[in-house]
C-alpha cells in the first residue's frame, strides 16, 4: 500500500500537468511549466481523485478535469495566451456563442481537443492500473485533499470578493481547474454585476442651455455598436483587409447630399464586449466610476422625451448590465428572436428598426443597434447572400484572417445599410459608430480578443449627420482618438443634456481589461499625439503592471 501511494500520487501528478508538457513541447505556452503553483495544486488534485472510494464520484471528478484542463488548452491555442479566470465566466454566460464558436474554428481546435481524448483514455488506463495495484481508497475521499482543493476555491471570495483578480491568469493547466471552481461557485451564488459605490460623485448631467439647431423638428440620435471591428484592416481606414470599392468609401466621399460621414481612430471601453458595452452606455470617464450609476443613454433619452429601442443581434445581458432595461420601449435581441437571426444574421436589425419605427407615432427617437458580425467565426455571422466563396487551398492562419476580412466586408454592407435607414428620417439626425473592441487576426500570433494591449481597443469612430455644422459635428472633428467616453457625452448632448466631469482630462484615457467596472483591473492612457498613444495597465488592487507605448507608423500589427 505504502509503495503504491510512494508511487502513484506522483504519477498521477504527473498525469494532471500533462497538459502543460504538451503545451510547452509544442510551443504553445512556453511558462506552462514555470508555474510553481501548479505542483502542489496537481498532487492535490492526483490526492483527491485517487483516494475517492465511489467510482461514479472519481470519475466525476476525473471528467471535470479533463473538461476544464481541454478548456485551458483550446484556449491557449486559440487566443495565443493564457486564459483568464474571467473568461471562463464570460464563457458559462454566453453557453451558446462558446459552443458556435467552436464549431466554426474547428480547425484551431482540433489538434487540442484530440489531445484531451487522448489524455483522457490514459487518465482512466492510469486509474484502473493504480487500482490494481493495491491503491488504498475511502468512502470520504481524500479529505486534506479536498479540504486543501477547497481552500483553493474559496480564494476569490476571501479577498474582498474580487473573483477574478484573486484568482490570476492560468498559467497552467492545473491551476486552472481550482480558478475554474472558483469561478463556477461564484456564478451559483451571485452573478455579474457593478461593484457598489459611486467612485466619481463629482460628475453631473445638467439640460443644455440656449438655442438649439433641432429644436422645433424631428430629432432621431442612434449609436451603431459593430463587434470585434479592426479599423486598420478596413480600406477605410488605409488597410488591406476590405477592398476599394467599400461602401463606406463611397458614403464618405458623396458630398451631394445634405449627410456627411465622419471617420476618426477611436478607442473603446474594454478589450471585450462584457468591459466595453455596459461602461459605454453608462456614459462613464473612469471604468469604476460607472459602478452603482443610475446614469444611462436611454435614461437621459427617456427624460428628453425620446422614444427608446435596444436592437441587438446578440443577447441583451450587456444593456442589463449597464442596468438599461427600465429605459426602453422597444427591445429585440438573441434571447427573443434567435431563430430569425439565425436565418436573417445581421439584416435582422435593420428587419427590427424598421417594424419599430413604423409602430409608433413620429417625434424624437433614440436606438442603441448592436451588430454581431464579426465575432468570431467571422464569415459565418454573415448573411448568407454577402459571404463570398472562399478561395482553394486556404488555409491555417491565411484562413482564420481571410474569414475575418469576408466578415468584415460584410460589416461594412451591413452599417451601410444601417446608415441608409437612418438617413430616411425626418429633421436632424446624428448617428455615432463606434465597436466594443477590436481584434487580433493572427498578429503578434495571436487570434481574438480579451487581449492586455492597447491595439484590441484602436476602434471605429464615426459620426454619420445631416447637421455637418452643427455643435455635435464640430466637436466630433475636434477630438483626437474619440473615446468611448467622448462619444458617449457626444450622444447625450444630442438627447439635449451635458456631461460635466471635472476629472475629464482629453488627453487621458481609460478602458477596462476583461469586466465592466474596472472589476478585473483597468488600463489609463495618454494621447501623446494624433498617432501616439501611452498606456499603463493596473491591477484591482492598484499595482501597475506594466506600461505600454503604441504609435501608428510603427506599432501597427500586420
Amino acid at each position: 500500500m505504502r509503495l503504491s501511494l510512494v508511487l502513484g500520487l506522483p504519477a498521477a501528478a504527473g498525469l494532471v500537468l500533462l497538459p502543460d508538457l504538451a503545451s510547452a513541447l509544442t510551443g504553445l505556452n512556453g511558462n506552462a511549466l514555470a508555474d510553481l503553483a501548479s505542483v502542489p495544486v496537481a498532487l492535490a488534485l492526483a490526492v483527491a481523485i485517487l483516494l475517492t472510494g465511489p467510482r461514479p464520484a472519481r470519475w466525476l471528478l476525473g471528467i471535470l478535469l479533463v473538461l476544464i484542463q481541454g478548456g485551458w488548452l483550446a484556449t491557449l491555442a486559440y487566443f495565443g495566451e493564457v486564459p483568464q479566470p474571467e473568461q471562463i465566466l464570460i464563457s458559462g454566460n454566453d453557453t451558446r456563442d462558446l459552443i458556435r464558436t467552436a464549431f466554426g474554428e474547428w480547425r484551431v481546435l482540433a489538434p487540442p481537443l484530440g489531445f484531451m481524448l487522448a489524455y483522457a483514455a490514459i487518465l482512466a488506463a492510469a486509474d484502473r492500473a493504480l487500482g490494481r495495484h493495491g491503491l488504498p481508497r475511502f468512502a470520504v475521499g481524500g479529505v486534506a485533499a479536498l479540504v486543501l482543493f477547497g481552500g483553493l476555491v474559496a480564494r476569490p471570495f476571501l479577498l474582498d470578493n474580487a473573483f477574478a483578480a484573486a484568482l490570476g491568469r492560468s498559467t497552467a493547466s492545473a491551476v486552472a481547474v481550482p480558478n475554474a471552481a472558483g469561478i463556477a461557485l461564484h456564478m451559483l451564488v451571485s452573478r455579474i454585476a457593478p461593484i457598489a459605490g459611486l467612485l466619481d460623485g463629482d460628475a453631473q448631467v445638467v439640460p443644455l442651455g440656449g438655442p438649439r439647431p433641432d429644436r422645433g423638428e424631428p430629432v432621431t440620435v442612434a449609436v451603431i455598436m459593430g463587434e470585434s471591428i479592426t479599423p486598420l484592416r478596413m480600406s477605410l481606414y488605409g488597410g488591406s483587409g476590405t477592398g476599394p470599392d467599400s461602401p463606406l468609401i463611397r458614403r464618405r466621399a458623396d458630398q451631394t447630399g445634405p449627410f456627411r460621414l465622419t471617420a476618426k481612430l477611436g478607442l473603446s471601453a474594454g478589450t471585450g464586449t462584457l468591459a466595453s458595452v455596459p461602461t459605454f452606455l453608462r456614459v462613464s470617464y473612469a471604468p469604476r466610476a460607472a459602478a452603482g450609476r443610475p446614469l444611462t443613454l436611454f435614461r437621459l433619452a427617456k427624460a428628453a422625451g425620446f422614444r427608446t429601442y435596444y436592437v441587438s443581434a446578440q443577447h441583451m445581458r450587456f444593456g442589463e448590465i449597464a442596468g438599461v432595461t427600465p429605459d426602453v420601449d422597444r427591445i429585440d435581441d438573441a434571447s427573443r428572436s434567435a431563430a430569425r437571426i439565425a436565418m436573417r444574421r445581421d439584416e435582422f436589425l435593420l428587419d427590427r428598426l424598421e417594424d419599430f419605427f413604423a409602430a409608433d407615432p413620429e417625434g424624437p427617437r433614440f436606438a442603441f443597434v448592436h451588430q454581431r458580425v464579426n465575432h468570431a467565426p467571422y464569415r459565418a455571422n454573415c448573411a448568407e447572400a454577402d459571404q463570398p466563396p472562399v478561395p482553394p487551398g486556404a488555409s491555417g492562419t491565411d484562413r482564420r484572417r481571410l474569414d475575418y476580412d469576408i466578415g468584415l466586408a460584410c460589416y461594412e454592407t451591413n452599417l451601410d445599410r444601417l446608415l441608409a435607414f437612418f438617413a430616411r428620417r425626418p429633421g436632424a439626425v446624428h448617428v455615432f459608430v463606434t465597436a466594443d473592441h477590436s481584434e487580433f487576426t493572427g498578429e503578434r500570433g495571436q487570434f481574438g480578443h480579451f487581449i492586455d494591449d492597447v491595439y484590441n481597443v484602436v476602434v471605429p469612430a464615426m459620426l454619420f449627420t445631416n447637421r455637418p455644422d452643427s455643435d455635435i459635428a464640430r466637436r466630433f472633428a475636434a477630438l483626437d482618438w474619440p473615446t468611448a467616453y467622448e462619444i458617449g457625452a457626444l450622444a447625450t448632448r444630442a438627447l439635449g443634456y451635458e456631461v460635466r466631469d471635472p476629472n475629464y482630462d482629453p488627453s487621458r484615457f481609460f478602458f477596462n481589461h476583461t469586466m465592466p467596472f474596472g472589476v478585473a483591473g483597468h488600463f489609463h492612457g495618454r494621447k501623446i499625439d494624433a498617432a501616439t498613444l501611452s498606456v499603463e495597465q493596473y491591477a484591482p488592487d492598484g499595482r501597475v503592471l506594466k506600461t505600454q507605448h503604441f504609435n501608428l507608423a510603427t506599432d501597427v500589427p500586420r
